[in-house]
C-alpha cells in the first residue's frame, strides 16, 4: 500500500474497527516485493493458520504511526494485489498465474438477477448486432457490474458469435501488465515458443485467430489504478484492442473506460443505474427466500428500506441475508442503528462482494492524501440530493469552507474527463485567480465512483454517504453555511408554483436534512418558520413540512405566539389530508380552546374562523355534511367579524362544495355565484376562475356537456397562467369525465393520463386515486376488464392510504361489477361483501349502500340464485324507501310490470326476457323521473378539493389586486371579463333552458351524500330522452352500468389531493 493511501485513510478515519491484526516480529528487513503465497518477506514459510487473510484495503488496521520498513509481512495472494511496491519500485518477480487460479477467482453466474434485462439486451446488441467491439460497464462498487458481464456473455447470441472464445479475467489478482499478460496466456492456453516472450506469444495468437474472440477484464480498476504500472497496462490494453477480431468488455469503477479506446458505455452517462423500486422489491424477496412474503405491510416496509439503501444491488443482497433470520421490522431497526455496518455477510471473509464497507474502502484507498478530499467527501455525504446544478451551486454552498475558494478550477478537468458531457460545463471560470486546484479532487472522486454526475448534479449513493458520515461527520461550520445557502434559495423561489416546484424538488431532501439538523441542535442561523411557510405552498412536500413543524414546536421554546398558532393550524390541515382526522381535530381544538370567545379581537376572530374552516374540511372528508355545513357557517361568522373578505369568499365556495356533494345543485350554484362576485370585488382573479370551474361542474352533471367543456377548458387555461397546477389538473380530470360521457374515449384517456401525471408531480394522492378510478370506468366501458380491475385496485389502495373509506368501498363496488361482467362470480361476491362491510360505519351513505345492495342483487340474479337476489333487492328497496325524496319513485317501481319478479309476494323467476326486464327496472328505479342516469357515477362526487394547495385554501390574507397587478400575473383584463361573462351566461342559460320540474334531486345523489334537502325538490334539470330504452339491452354483458346515451347523472368532478 502506498504511503499516500495510508495517509488518506488516516485522515478520513476509515479504519475497520472489527479486525485485530497480529504482527510478526521482524527478523531482518526486506523490500516488499511479490513473493510466493504463504511466505514472509524474509523467506520463511508461514503456517496457514497464522497467515493474514485479508487482501482488502483494511489489511493494515490502525495504520497510524506504523513503520513498515522492517516489518515481516505475509503475502497471502502471492501477487501483491493490495500490498504493492511500498517504495514504488517495480516488481521483478511475478508469481505464476495458472488457469485454475483464474477459474477459481471467476464468480459463478448469479441466479438472482432482477431488473437488468434491458441492460443485458443493450450489451448484447452492442457486441452482436451493432458489431462494436469495446463495451464498458461502469459504475460504483456494489452496482452489479460483474453480474451484468456474466449474464451478457451467457446470452445465446453472444455464445453463438464467440463460442468457447470468451475469456474472463478477474483483475483482482493481477497487479501489473506482466501479470495480466500471464493471465491471458494461461486462460487462452497459449503455448510459449522457445525464445519468445509472453506478450509476443499473446499478440501472435490474437492476430492469427480467424474467429471472433471476447476478453472480459473484470474489476479492471484494480490493475488500472496501480499507477506505477499504468503506462504498461495502457499499452497492453490498446495493443489488444488493435487486434481486429478481438472484442473487449471491461468492468470498472469510474466515469469512462481506460485508455484511448472508443468504448461504448452501458447504461447512462453516470454508468449503470440503481435498480428500479419494483426490481429491488423482487430482488430482496428472492435473496431472502420464503421468510419474506408479499403483503401490503411487508411491501411498504421493504419499499422504504430499499429507498434508504438507494436501490444498490449489493446492499439489497446483504440486507436480505439478515431478512432470512429476523423480521422486517427488526431489519429496519438494524439499518437505523448500524447503517452500512450491517451490510456484510458475517459467514465469510470480507471482500468486495460480501461487505459494502469493504467495497467502499476499495474506492477510498485510491484517494490522494490531500486534505481537501476529506472536506469535499464530508460535504457531499451530508446532502441526500447531492449538489444539483453543481457548477452554479457548489461554490455558493461551501464558499467559506476550505475547498470553496477553488471550486471553479474543477470545470476544465471534468470537461476533459467526460467529453460526452461537455454541455454540462461552461468554459468560463468563476475564480480564475484561485491558487488551489479542486479539479484534482473532483476528478479523483469521479475516478473512484465515490461520486458521479447525473443531470448536471454531483451525487453520492446512500450507502457511501452513510459510511463517510459515520467516519468523517460534517462540521457545524459547514452545516451553518449550507443553511444560509438554502434560506436564500427558498427566498428566491418563483411565485409561480408550477415553476418553483421542479426546482424545489431537486433540493427537498437536502433542505429537510439541514433544517432538521439545525432545529434539533438549536444552531439555526435563519428562520425555520420561514422555511416551513415556503414549503407549505407545495402539497407534495407535506411530509417534510409536518416533520419540521413537529420539531419547531418541540424544540423552539421561544417561538412567537402567532407563529405557534400558524404552525399548529397548518399541521392540522396536513393531518386532515393524510386522513388522520382525530389528530387533526385535536390540533385545531388546542388552538380554538386557547381563545376566549367572549371578548375577541379581530386577529382572534380570524383565527377562530380558520379553526372552524378546518373543522369543516375534517367533517366533509368523512361525509358528515350537516356538521360540515354548521362549521362553515361558523367560519363565515368569524371571518365577517374579522373583516377578512377573501376568507369569507373562500368559505362560501366550500359551502357550495358541500351542497354539490349532496346534489343540492341550486344551493351550490348560489354559493358559487356569491363567492365569485366577492372574489371579483376584491380583485382575486384566481378565486373567480375556481368558481367558474365549479359552475362548469354543475353544467356537467346536468349533462350540458358542450357548455361544461367550454367553461372548464377556459378555467384550465387560466390556472395554467396562474401556475396553479392542482386546479389545472382538476380541470383535466373533469374534462376526461366529460369526454367519457360523450364516448370520446381516446380524448378522455388523454385528459385523464395528463391529470394523473400532474397529480403525481404535486403529490395529490386523492386526485391520483380519482384519475385511476375514472380510467377504470373508461376501460370498463370498452370491455377492457383486466385493465379496469388494475385501475380500481390501485385506486382502492390510494384511497385507503389517505383514509377515504367510503371511496375504498366504492372501488370494491366497481371491482364487484367488473368481476360480474367477467363472470368471475366468487370474486365479485367477495368485492361486494367487502364494500358493504366498510359502509357499515357510514350509515348516512344511503345511496352508496343502496346501489351496492342493488348491484349485489344483480350478481345473484346472474348466478340464478333468485332467493338471495330477491333478498338483496329488498334490502336495497328498504334503504331507498327510508329516504323521503325517493318514495314516489319507489312507489312507481313497486307497481311496475317487471317489479313483481322481485316482489316478496311474488315468485322470483328467470324468464327469457329477464335481461330486458332488468334494464327497465334500472331505467325506472332512478332518483329523478325523466332523467337518464349513468350508474357508473351514480354516487361518485369527487369534488373533494383540498383547501391547502390553492388560493381558495390559503390561510394568508390576500392583497386586493389592481388592474396593473392582475395584468402582471400574465392574465389579461379580457380574460377576467370572460370569466365573469361565463358566469352570467350560466345564470341566463340555467334560467332559460328547456327544463322539467322534478320532484327529486336533479340527478343521482352524491356517493358521499347523507341527506338531500327539501329545497332541491324544485330544482330544474334538462329533459333527457330515451331514458328507459337506453337500458333495455338483451344480454347480461350489455349492461355495464352505462346507458346508451352515456348520460352521466352524477359524475366524478374532482379530485384534488384531498377532501376540503
Amino acid at each position: 500500500m502506498k504511503k499516500t493511501t495510508i495517509a488518506a485513510l488516516q485522515k478520513l478515519g476509515l479504519r475497520d474497527q472489527k479486525r485485530q491484526r497480529n504482527t510478526q516480529e521482524p527478523e531482518h528487513t526486506e523490500r516488499i516485493n511479490n513473493t510466493p503465497a504463504g511466505t514472509s518477506l524474509s523467506g520463511h514459510q508461514i503456517p496457514e493458520e497464522q497467515r493474514q487473510t485479508s487482501t482488502g484495503p483494511l489489511f493494515f488496521q490502525d495504520s497510524q504511526n506504523n513503520d513498515f520498513t522492517k516489518a515481516n509481512i505475509t503475502n497471502v495472494a502471492g501477487n501483491g494485489n493490495i500490498i504493492q511496491n511500498y517504495h514504488s519500485q517495480s516488481s521483478s518477480v511475478v508469481k505464476e498465474i495458472t488457469a485454475d487460479m483464474i477459474t477459481s477467482a471467476t464468480p459463478a453466474l448469479p441466479l438472482v438477477f432482477k431488473g437488468r434485462d434491458d441492460l443485458v439486451d443493450q450489451g448484447v446488441d452492442i457486441l452482436c448486432r451493432q458489431s462494436l467491439r469495446f463495451l464498458a460497464i461502469l459504475g460504483a462498487g456494489g452496482m452489479g457490474k460483474t453480474s451484468l458481464a456474466l449474464h451478457i456473455i451467457d446470452n445465446p447470441a453472444v455464445k453463438q458469435k464467440f463460442g468457447q472464445r470468451c475469456h474472463f479475467l478477474p483483475c483482482d489478482i493481477f497487479e501489473n501488465a506482466e501479470a495480466l499478460t500471464q493471465g491471458l496466456v494461461s486462460i487462452m492456453r497459449i503455448m510459449l515458443q522457445e525464445n519468445q516472450g509472453k506478450q509476443e506469444s499473446l499478440f501472435n495468437h490474437l492476430k492469427a485467430t480467424q474467429h471472433d474472440l471476447l476478453i472480459i477484464f473484470d474489476n479492471f480498476e484494480t490493475s488500472w489504478n496501480n499507477y506505477s504500472s499504468r503506462t504498461d497496462i495502457r499499452n497492453l490494453l490498446e495493443k489488444i484492442a488493435g487486434c481486429e477480431r478481438v472484442s473487449i468488455i471491461v468492468t470498472m469503477r469510474g466515469p469512462h473506460g481506460p485508455g484511448d479506446i472508443p468504448w461504448k458505455a452501458l447504461g447512462d452517462d453516470s454508468g449503470i443505474p440503481q435498480l428500479s423500486p419494483a426490481a429491488a422489491n423482487e430482488a430482496i424477496k428472492a435473496f431472502a427466500g420464503p421468510k419474506v412474503e408479499s403483503s401490503e405491510t411487508s411491501d411498504s416496509i421493504i419499499g422504504q428500506l430499499m429507498y434508504e439503501l438507494d436501490y444498490v444491488p449489493l446492499a439489497i443482497k446483504l440486507s436480505a441475508y439478515h431478512a432470512r433470520k429476523i423480521s422486517l421490522d427488526a431489519l429496519t431497526e438494524m439499518w437505523k442503528n448500524h447503517k452500512t455496518g450491517m451490510l456484510q455477510d458475517a459467514t465469510t471473509q470480507d471482500s468486495r462482494s460480501t461487505s459494502v464497507e469493504f467495497s467502499i474502502n476499495l474506492s477510498i484507498q485510491l484517494l490522494d492524501k490531500n486534505k481537501s478530499n476529506n472536506h469535499l467527501l464530508s460535504i457531499l455525504s451530508f446532502l441526500p440530493n447531492g449538489v444539483p446544478s453543481w457548477e452554479s451551486n457548489l461554490n455558493k454552498m461551501i464558499s467559506k469552507s476550505p475547498v470553496g475558494s477553488v471550486i471553479s478550477q474543477a470545470k476544465s478537468t471534468i470537461r476533459n474527463l467526460l467529453p460526452g458531457q461537455k454541455h454540462l460545463l461552461s468554459t468560463k471560470s468563476n475564480d480564475p485567480s484561485s491558487s488551489r486546484n479542486l479539479s484534482l479532487e473532483i476528478s479523483m472522486l469521479l475516478d473512484t465512483s465515490l461520486i458521479y454526475i447525473q443531470n448536471e448534479g454531483l451525487r453520492m449513493l446512500a450507502p457511501i454517504r452513510e459510511f463517510i458520515q459515520s467516519q468523517s461527520p460534517t462540521s457545524q461550520e459547514i452545516i451553518d453555511q449550507l443553511e444560509r445557502f438554502y434560506s436564500q434559495f427558498l427566498e428566491d423561489l418563483p411565485d409561480n408554483d408550477m415553476e418553483a416546484q421542479p426546482a424545489l424538488q431537486l433540493h427537498i431532501n437536502n433542505i429537510e436534512k439541514i433544517y432538521k439538523s439545525q432545529i434539533s441542535s438549536c444552531h439555526s442561523k435563519s428562520s425555520c418558520v420561514f422555511a416551513v411557510d415556503i414549503l407549505y405552498r407545495f402539497q407534495r412536500f407535506d411530509s417534510v413540512s409536518i416533520s419540521l413543524i413537529d420539531l419547531i414546536l418541540e424544540k423552539n421554546k421561544n417561538i412567537k405566539k402567532d407563529d405557534e398558532v400558524r404552525m399548529k393550524l397548518r399541521k392540522a390541515r396536513i393531518l386532515k389530508l393524510m386522513g388522520r382526522f382525530q389528530n387533526a381535530m385535536a390540533q385545531v381544538m388546542s388552538v380554538k380552546d386557547s381563545i376566549n370567545e367572549q371578548s375577541l379581537s379581530q386577529p382572534e376572530a380570524d383565527i377562530l374562523g380558520k379553526c372552524f374552516h378546518i373543522l369543516r374540511g375534517i367533517y366533509s372528508a368523512q361525509a358528515q355534511y350537516e356538521e360540515a355545513i354548521n362549521m362553515s357557517l361558523q367560519a363565515q361568522k368569524y371571518f365577517k367579524q374579522s373583516e377578512n373578505l377573501w376568507a369569507q369568499a373562500n368559505s362560501m365556495s366550500w359551502l357550495g362544495e358541500i351542497y354539490y356533494k349532496q346534489a343540492r345543485y341550486k344551493e351550490a350554484f348560489e354559493m358559487y355565484s356569491e363567492a365569485q362576485q366577492l372574489f371579483h370585488q376584491i380583485g382575486n382573479e384566481l378565486g373567480v376562475a375556481e368558481c367558474l370551474k365549479r359552475l362548469g361542474d354543475i353544467y356537467r352533471v346536468q349533462e350540458r356537456n358542450d357548455d361544461a367543456i367550454q367553461m372548464i377548458s377556459d378555467a384550465q387555461k387560466q390556472f395554467q397562467t396562474f401556475g396553479n397546477q392542482m386546479r389545472a389538473a382538476e380541470c383535466l380530470l373533469s374534462l376526461g369525465e366529460l369526454y367519457r360521457n360523450q364516448e370520446r374515449y381516446d380524448e378522455a384517456t388523454e385528459m385523464l393520463i395528463k391529470a394523473q401525471k400532474q397529480f403525481e408531480e404535486i403529490g395529490l394522492k386523492n386526485g391520483l386515486a380519482n384519475c385511476m378510478r375514472i380510467l377504470g370506468l373508461v376501460y370498463m366501458d370498452q370491455g377492457q376488464y383486466d385493465e379496469a380491475v388494475d385501475m380500481f385496485s390501485n385506486a382502492r389502495i390510494q384511497f385507503q392510504n389517505i383514509g377515504k373509506i367510503v371511496d375504498v368501498a366504492g372501488c370494491y363496488r366497481y371491482l364487484g361489477r367488473t368481476y360480474r361482467l367477467q363472470r368471475q362470480y366468487e370474486k365479485a361476491k367477495e368485492a361486494f361483501t367487502e364494500a358493504l362491510e366498510l359502509l357499515k360505519g357510514f350509515t348516512g351513505e344511503r345511496y352508496y349502500i343502496g346501489y351496492t345492495l342493488w348491484e349485489f342483487g344483480d350478481l345473484f340474479f346472474d348466478m340464478k340464485d333468485f332467493v338471495e337476489a330477491r333478498r338483496k333487492y329488498e334490502e336495497a328497496r328498504d334503504i331507498f324507501s327510508s329516504h323521503g325524496q325517493l318514495e314516489k319513485e319507489l312507489d312507481a317501481l313497486l307497481h311496475s310490470s317487471v317489479f313483481p319478479c322481485i316482489n316478496p309476494h311474488s315468485t322470483l323467476s328467470y324468464a327469457s326476457n329477464s335481461s330486458e326486464a332488468m334494464g327497465v327496472i334500472f331505467a325506472s328505479w332512478i332518483p329523478g323521473v325523466g332523467t337518464s342516469i349513468n350508474l357508473d357515477t351514480d354516487d361518485i362526487h369527487l369534488n373533494d378539493t383540498v383547501v391547502e394547495g390553492s388560493t381558495l385554501a390559503s390561510d394568508a390574507q390576500p392583497t386586493v389586486l389592481s388592474s396593473t397587478q392582475v395584468n402582471n400575473t400574465g392574465a389579461t383584463q379580457t380574460q377576467f371579463q370572460s370569466t365573469l361573462a361565463h358566469a352570467t351566461s350560466f345564470i341566463t342559460e340555467t334560467t332559460n333552458a328547456s327544463t322539467s320540474t322534478a320532484t327529486s334531486p336533479p340527478c343521482v345523489p352524491s356517493a358521499l351524500s347523507s341527506s338531500v334537502s327539501q329545497a332541491d325538490a324544485t330544482s330544474t334539470v334538462p329533459q333527457s330522452s330515451s331514458a328507459t330504452s337506453a337500458l333495455t339491452a338483451n344480454t347480461p354483458a350489455a349492461y355495464n352500468g352505462r346507458n346508451a346515451n352515456n348520460n352521466s347523472g352524477l359524475s366524478t368532478t374532482l379530485t384534488s389531493g384531498s377532501s376540503p
